[in-house]
Order: C-alpha cells, then structure tokens, then sequence
C-alpha cells in the first residue's frame, strides 16, 4: 500500500495552491500515510475517507479544520487531533476507535459519526 508523497498532495492541489486550499480530498487512495499538510493554511475540509490510515499524525498544523472525515481506515486512537478546537463535523466511522475521550477538548464540535 503506498504512501502519498508531497508531490502527489500538491498535485491534487494544483501547483502553488497549498496556501489557498480550502477543502482537500485524499480519499479511495489505499494510502497508508500521508506526509504533514503544513502550508495549507486555509484549509478547512479534508476528507481521507477510504484508505489505510493507521494514525492522524499528519494533522497535526491543520488548526483551521472545520470538517474531518477518516472513515473507513484503521485509526485506533483520537489523540493526534484533539488541538482541532474548530472542528464541527467529524466522520470516524468503521476505524477501531478505542475511546472518544480525546474528543472531550472540542468544545465547536456538532456532529459525530462513529
């Protein structure tokens, strides 16, 4: 299963676009991981729905994120997004959550599929 590299992210972008990107979608890709989404500074809609995530690592600079969607992955733990305080929507669905504690933190955070 592959890895995205940063040059197929930036691709799916379009080139020089990172800063600019508001919704970005990553899904159906068999990745395994995906590099840090750093740069993407206006980015408040990803979806990487259908892949083999195993962590949320890579969202780490994703402070702006309004909605997420990892369903259909292999995500254990929500740890790694729990600095998300903009998040309102949240799809984790069919990953092997252990525990929705982390998401105690996200006080904007309306709606949960899990």
């Amino acid at each position: 299963m592959p890895d995205l590299s940063h040059v197929e992210v930036a691709a799916a972008v379009g080139q020089g676009q990172k800063e600019k990107c508001k919704t970005l979608v990553l899904k159906g890709r068999q990745a395994t991981s995906i590099p840090t989404l750093a740069n993407f500074d206006s980015l408040t809609k990803l979806d990487v729905s259908n892949n083999a995530l195993k962590s949320l690592k890579f969202l780490s600079s994703c402070i702006h994120l309004t909605w997420l969607s990892f369903d259909s992955n292999n995500i254990t733990e929500l740890g790694t997004i729990s600095h998300l305080t903009s998040l309102k929507v949240l799809n984790a669905g069919n990953n092997k959550i252990q525990s929705l504690a982390p998401l105690a933190s996200l006080q904007s955070l309306n709606a949960i599929i899990a």
